[in-house]
């Protein structure tokens, strides 16, 4: 639903686009005139992402596609970082098209990345910025996972390869957040009140790695 009234908009900013922006041969006698649809704009979504992410991109168009459609050219400035397909077809009667844009896990530092578009004479460009990848992800590990009916508390004990991170215990059949494991001595736990048995935890590092671990259930906590 969001996705379509996004692109709802991007085609009534094309339109406005085209009205105001027109590509100077079609204002001048003499000149060429764009008489049928051209590229009016590019967007990319995200704008900006880590290194390896996949990103996508649309084409707008001033009007919409005659029959059999309108080939757009596509280029990037820097293909080794964001690669793009050499050309997208704008389908008949249809004034967007999608296609992907393929960034390079390897990057090293921060690359301004621009992406064109061509058709009908026009050229229209699109920034993406593409960032490092993010470290690697830490090793995380559940030595503990202890349900006691009897007193309906859940107790959690966990760690990380790296001492700096923040764990954090969901249940996960649901996802729900019980809560924040406290550091202590580069071993994390916690104890959370539950009216039952979750099944299954799963601790997440502000890091990024995660561990699950069954939950055994015992009459008492230690």
């Amino acid at each position: 639903m969001l996705r379509s009234m996004f692109l709802m908009v991007l085609v009534f900013a094309a339109l406005f686009a085209a009205l105001l922006c027109r590509p100077a041969g079609a204002q001048h006698g003499g000149a060429a005139v764009v008489t049928g649809p051209y590229a009016s704009g590019v967007w990319v979504s995200p704008m900006s992402v880590a290194g390896g992410v996949s990103v996508e991109g649309t084409v707008i168009m001033s009007l919409p596609a005659p029959p059999g459609g309108v080939a757009v050219s596509l280029s990037s400035s820097d293909p080794a970082v964001a690669g793009v397909p050499a050309s997208v077809t704008v389908a008949p009667g249809a004034m967007l098209a999608t296609f992907a844009i393929t960034t390079s896990g390897s990057v090293a530092s921060t690359t301004n990345v621009v992406i064109s578009a061509s058709a009908g004479g026009v050229t229209s460009s699109a920034l993406l910025v593409v960032n490092p990848p993010p470290a690697s992800a830490d090793a995380v590990a559940i030595q503990r996972a202890e349900y006691a009916g009897s007193k309906g508390q859940l107790r959690v004990e966990a760690t990380s390869s790296d001492r700096s991170a923040t764990l954090r215990a969901y249940v996960t059949s649901t996802g729900a957040l019980l809560g924040t494991l406290k550091s202590q001595g580069g071993r994390h736990t916690g104890q959370f009140s539950l009216s039952g048995d979750p099944g299954s935890v799963t601790v997440r590092s502000s890091l990024g790695g995660e561990a699950t671990r069954t939950v055994t259930a015992t009459a008492t906590s230690r």
